[in-house]
């Protein structure tokens, strides 16, 4: 029994993270190191023009020459999250 209850918790917690995920007016995303979406919800895609979620992660395969401006700004953030481990208030406005 506990491991169902186990389950039913779990399946629960994934299905509220992907309301949050899906419903919120902020831009959240996952890349690669390498540059590639792996995960983009509705908000971001629509600040970058796209349709969908789905859209954005084919069109977009590479961020560093296809949204920044500058690729040095990424290089900057990449420096600081493997300094660090983490990035906080980088801002970047330079994205195309």
């Amino acid at each position: 029994m506990e491991q169902k209850q186990l389950r039913e918790a779990k399946r629960q917690a994934g299905e509220k993270y992907h309301a949050i995920f899906d419903n919120t007016v902020e831009g959240i995303f996952q890349i690669t190191s390498n540059g590639r979406f792996i995960t983009a919800n509705r908000a971001l895609a629509r600040m970058l023009g796209y349709e969908s979620p789905d859209a954005l992660l084919t069109s977009l395969t590479d961020i560093e020459r296809q949204l920044y401006v500058d690729p040095e700004h990424r290089a900057e953030f990449k420096r600081l999250l493997a300094e660090h481990g983490s990035v906080q208030n980088f801002e970047n406005a330079d994205l195309s």
